[in-house]
């Protein structure tokens, strides 16, 4: 009996060696308390925001403990912060995992807007297009760590050009029979747009009222007005220039078909006459049609 509980106890002090070893090589989280945003080469020249362009910021790596990997991202100050810690502030979306942050000039012209209240066509008024100095700072955290975030000091860029980088919803511009054909200036009533909260999804909807006569006449879409011989902005039936696909609709009232980068008529040849639901997805490359009340 004496061995056995002997051999027991050897057993348990085997296993907590064992439970120790595991705990001891997972990495450990410390709560940082340093962390510094290194001030840019460029931070005294005039600094042009792009839509296609970056900006690189680099800043030390906050002192989490090894082998632990952390989010960056940044945050911008239209004033200075370092004056008053209360002005406000806005945080780009973009994240990366490295101390190289190579922030997108979007997302910093967009965080701009917002600071000056122009957040939308309706407010485009409150953008300011003067060169500026901005401030900018390193936000650091760990995924599923909320104590974990850490920001570094302020750097001020000393002349930053700011443009017009509010997201708006996309357009495409109904283009046939029902609008006259004429494409040299737009006609609002025949806009389909992206939904408020899926700007940038390249799907387009809008309903319209269209006469039976108009809608077996022919349209096709354009992303852009003014020119006729530009296939890339023009959404049709087929890529064949001024092609004629006669459709209709379903015992629903639905047509779903293919679209094409190109000149393509659709002629609708059983519309009823009344609104017309049109729903375009460039990422699929399909168009829907929809007879509505």
């Amino acid at each position: 009996m004496k061995k056995i509980s002997i051999l027991l106890a050897l057993m348990v002090m085997v296993g907590m060696a064992s439970t120790s070893c595991k705990r001891d090589t997972q990495p450990r989280l410390e709560q940082p308390t340093e962390f510094v945003l290194n001030t840019p080469p460029f931070a005294s020249s005039t600094l042009i925001l792009s839509e296609e362009g970056t900006v690189q910021l680099t800043c030390t790596q906050p002192n989490y403990g090894p082998s632990v990997v952390a989010d960056y991202t940044v945050e911008v100050a239209i004033e200075d912060p370092t004056v008053n810690p209360n002005v406000p502030t806005e945080r780009i979306s973009y994240t990366n995992n490295s101390a190289v942050i190579e922030a997108p000039a979007s997302e910093i012209a967009i965080a701009m807007c917002s600071l000056m209240g122009a957040v939308s066509e309706d407010t485009a008024d409150n953008y300011d297009p003067s060169v500026r100095p901005v401030w900018v700072r390193a936000v650091a955290s760990v995924a599923g760590a909320d104590y974990s975030e850490i920001a570094s000091n302020w750097v001020k860029l000393e002349q930053v050009q700011p443009y017009f980088a509010v997201p708006v919803p996309g357009k495409l511009w109904l283009i046939g029979q029902a609008t006259g054909w004429v494409i040299d200036f737009p006609t609002p009533e025949y806009i389909l747009y992206e939904a408020d909260d899926a700007i940038g999804s390249k799907i387009y909807s809008g309903t319209f009222p269209i006469s039976t006569e108009d809608a077996a006449l022919g349209f096709r879409f354009f992303l852009e007005l003014g020119n006729w011989d530009n296939l890339a902005v023009q959404i049709g039936s087929a890529e064949s220039n001024f092609w004629e696909e006669h459709v209709e609709l379903d015992a629903d009232g639905v047509y779903t078909g293919s679209c094409f980068y190109g000149q393509g008529n659709w002629d609708l040849m059983n519309h009823p006459g009344g609104n017309l639901k049109m729903t375009v997805d460039l990422n699929t490359m399909k168009v829907y049609f929809e007879a509505v009340d």
